[in-house]
């Protein structure tokens, strides 16, 4: 393992903890449920391609709440 390495896998940690973590933290969503749904659209991802491509698959946008979700008036 090169110093290389080690700085890319702590980048992608990085950027999957924003995904996965913080995203959900941000619009009201329980985390638990992201890393879940993370976790088996990867292992679903690795049955139907026979493990051929690395991946790990997490929620950024997809998780946020529904753009009909009624907003708070703010009051004047």
């Amino acid at each position: 393992m090169t110093p290389r390495h080690l700085i890319l896998g702590l980048q992608h940690t990085v950027a999957m903890f924003g995904a996965t973590v913080l995203v959900p933290l941000l619009t009201g969503l329980n985390p638990s449920v992201a890393l879940f749904t993370a976790g088996v659209g990867t292992l679903v991802f690795h049955l139907v391609t026979g493990r051929m491509v690395p991946v790990f698959l997490a929620p950024a946008s997809p998780s946020s709440p529904p753009s009909w979700r009624p907003r708070r008036r703010a009051s004047l």
